[in-house]
């Protein structure tokens, strides 16, 4: 068996060292900035407003399908460039507040443009750019659907 001496002890040090700083450098990072974690959060609401229909009228408009589709769509993107930026995505964030407005759609709208306004960090990852500037586009049809949907009902 091999004795440690004095630079062997030296380089485990040195490997447990950076190691702990590793460790503790991506939980700082993942704690620090849960923005996209609160941005899914939001669009997950989005959807309930808009999937929840009163009245008895569970008949869903174009521009609300279509509008659930880009929600998805822009949730797929926010957990990557969260995934990415060392973010649990699993992680449980409450949603930024209720809606504003009465009627659901409106709600809805609410939450999309708390979404936008939670992933508008600047970020340094040329990656993460990309997926959150596909993000901005998905919310941002979202958003005008949602805005056709309550203009076709009335409100």
């Amino acid at each position: 068996m091999k004795t440690l001496n004095y630079f062997n002890i030296k380089k485990l040090s040195a490997l447990i060292l950076v190691g702990l700083s590793f460790i503790f450098a991506t939980q700082v990072k993942a704690q620090n900035h849960p923005a996209y974690l609160h941005a899914i959060s939001n669009l997950k609401a989005a959807k309930w407003f808009i999937e929840h229909r009163g009245n008895g009228n569970f008949t869903q408009t174009t521009d609300e399908r279509m509008a659930l589709r880009e929600i998805n769509t822009a949730i797929i993107e926010i957990k990557a460039a969260a995934w990415a930026d060392g973010k649990n995505v699993y992680d449980k964030v409450p949603v930024d507040g209720s809606g504003t407005q009465s009627g659901r759609l409106h709600s809805a709208l609410d939450y999309l443009l708390k979404a936008r306004r939670d992933i508008a960090q600047a970020e340094n990852n040329s990656s993460v750019s990309d997926l959150q500037n596909r993000s901005y586009g998905h919310i941002d049809n979202a958003t005008r659907l949602v805005n056709n949907a309550i203009r076709a009902a009335g409100y």
